[in-house]
């Protein structure tokens, strides 16, 4: 068995025969800081920038299409700004990071549900229709219900959340789209 030290020395020990074979390396550059923060800054405005965008693109087409506010908000609107989050899942995904792909969009619709509307309601009161809670605020707890569900599910039989939970949440947000285009009308 392995002591804390022992684990410790061979961990040192392959990382400096890494630094090693990358040090030998004729194209090898020793990263910076100035580098790394000014490639996450440009990084950081590439994606706000881009997230922009695709939000004014689509409240003008949804304008000239004639659709309501309510609908451009609660979809293009909300999958423009929801843009930041699905890159960043999708990234730590990729790299083997499932749980911080999962905690960023539940983090952040936590935050978004308390801070950003407290934020707006301490700033101007909202009032919203009855028709808008109830649809909306239904269709959000049975979200989070299906999602709890499928996150004990794959816990308890020890299966990854794949696409099978994935094409589940997607279709239920088409559902919810369409429902909410047929609902807004009334």
């Amino acid at each position: 068995m392995l002591s804390l030290r022992e684990g410790n020395s061979e961990n040192r020990h392959e990382h400096e025969d890494d630094v090693a074979v990358n040090s030998t390396d004729p194209d090898y550059t020793e990263p910076s800081l100035a580098r790394g923060l000014g490639s996450l800054f440009i990084g950081l405005l590439m994606l706000v920038l881009s997230s922009r965008a695709i939000v004014w693109g689509a409240v003008e087409l949804a304008t000239l299409w004639g659709l309501s506010e309510l609908i451009i908000g609660l979809t293009i609107v909300a999958v423009g700004t929801s843009l930041p989050e699905l890159v960043s899942s999708l990234s730590a995904a990729r790299k083997g990071e499932h749980d911080m792909a999962l905690g960023n969009i539940i983090g952040s619709n936590i935050f978004n549900t308390l801070a950003v509307v407290g934020l707006a309601a301490i700033i101007v009161p909202i009032t919203a229709n009855p028709v808008i809670l109830s649809r909306d605020v239904l269709a959000m707890s049975l979200v989070t219900l299906l999602l709890v569900a499928l996150c004990v599910f794959a816990f308890m039989t020890k299966r990854q959340f794949g696409r099978t939970s994935g094409i589940t949440l997607v279709l239920f947000f088409v559902g919810y789209t369409v429902w909410l285009i047929q609902t807004v009308n009334m």
